[in-house]
């Protein structure tokens, strides 16, 4: 009888796994301590998550209250999560409210305001505790990225988005790159590269004249 049981629930997650899996193509799934998510570890502080759902969507999505476990087990205490998504949002109490809010539309960019909010903010959170992780709760690839060339893990905006891309990518299943989607996109990160840039030829400048009056 047990074996029968065991049949039917086979026959009814294979189908559910292969739409999981058209959905998310060829991203890489975490299918570990008994997993299966769209989450990618882009460092050991950095970790994107595919958009955290409920109801009928958590059939094929990543379901919340498994992110949040994995989450709690993993990072208890020392993760933060973003949620750029503007069209979507989630009940926070899952993360322990521990989620910040930003509102961009898919497909677009968010302004260099509101990158250096969210730079600012992830600096604070990882200063505070060399455990702290960042993750991604809802449409966060190009900040991530911002956030690799802000924390001088990548110097240029292509090298930071062709490894997000590279980590993204599991091209055991298919060779399309699955980064950054838009031009508009990539742009903005070269403009934050060249910004960040300037400031600091800024505060170089500044610290020379200071020690030309001394």
């Amino acid at each position: 009888m047990s074996s029968q049981v065991d049949i039917r629930v086979r026959s009814a997650y294979y189908p559910l796994r292969v739409i999981c899996q058209m959905v998310s193509e060829n991203k890489r799934h975490y299918t570990k301590d008994g997993f299966d998510l769209d989450l990618t570890y882009v460092t050991a502080r950095i970790i994107a998550i595919s958009f955290p759902s409920s109801g009928q969507q958590a059939f094929y999505r990543n379901p919340i209250k498994a992110v949040a476990k994995f989450l709690d087990i993993k990072h208890e205490g020392y993760y933060k999560g973003y949620n750029l998504c503007s069209e979507q949002g989630y009940d926070p109490k899952y993360f322990h409210y521990r989620v910040e809010r930003m509102f961009i539309d898919d497909h677009n960019v968010s302004t260099l305001e509101d990158m250096l909010k969210f730079t600012s903010s992830v600096r604070k959170w990882m200063q505070q505790d060399e455990n702290n992780v960042i993750v991604s709760l809802g449409r966060t690839g190009t900040m991530i990225c911002i956030w690799l060339i802000d924390s001088n893990q990548f110097d240029s905006a292509k090298d930071s988005l062709n490894y997000f891309g590279e980590r993204r990518t599991d091209t055991s299943t298919s060779s399309k790159f699955q980064g950054i989607e838009t031009p508009s996109q990539s742009r903005y990160v070269g403009y934050y590269a060249t910004l960040k840039f300037v400031r600091l030829c800024v505060c170089i400048c500044s610290v020379l004249c200071m020690l030309t009056v001394l």
